[in-house]
């Protein structure tokens, strides 16, 4: 979203949403690294907060807030963060290029004669659409804030809600039917995924 803002000006909206979901993502990373290193304290400090709850339910919330810090114990050394963060980086990039390679086969750059970044434009949109509560598959938010993204260049609505269906389908059913193929190796019914 950074570099978005830096390549193109955009509306004054946009850019106070882009600093607000920064300053959201500094302030969670930065609450996430002081609960890894003292996982002790917090849990001490868990249990005194919890206290006024009764025990089954306090109990439950510690557990996951245990569970929730052993997730992050892995990442121990500044090798295992600089790997997370080169395949962060690689994964965006790969995304973008999906959209950059949509755009292409729609012909929407050609035809609007839009700018190399427009497909990143678009990417920070429609990732907005992902962190919102909405519907199952981020149906309707994802395409609206798809359609909206396009539409600051000026490409027409229609065009636009056909981009974004494709391009939802394209980075939601490959991921949809892989799950449904791997429930088989889990042991899990199709009812039981369904019902999550």
């Amino acid at each position: 979203m950074v570099l978005v803002i830096l390549v193109h000006p955009f509306p004054e909206w946009v850019v106070q949403g882009g600093l607000i979901m920064l300053i959201g993502s500094m302030s969670l990373l930065v609450t996430l690294i002081i609960l890894k290193f003292s996982e002790t304290k917090t849990s001490s400090l868990l249990r005194n907060l919890i206290k006024p709850l009764p025990e089954k339910v306090g109990n439950k919330i510690h557990s996951l807030l245990l569970n929730f810090l052993s997730g992050l114990m892995p990442l121990k050394s500044f090798w295992h963060y600089f790997h997370v963060a080169i395949l962060s980086v690689a994964i965006w990039f790969c995304y973008a290029l999906v959209y950059y390679f949509c755009l292409q086969a729609f012909n929407l750059e050609e035809i609007y004669n839009l700018a190399w970044y427009v497909g990143l434009v678009v990417l920070v949109f429609t990732t907005i659409s992902v962190v919102v509560p909405t519907s199952p598959g981020y149906v309707g938010t994802y395409h609206y804030l798809c359609q909206l993204s396009l539409g600051l260049f000026s490409v027409s609505a229609s065009p636009a809600m056909s981009f974004a269906v494709m391009i939802h389908g394209i980075n939601i059913l490959p991921v949809f039917v892989l799950g449904l193929i791997l429930l088989s190796f889990e042991g899990l019914s199709k009812t039981l995924a369904v019902s999550v």
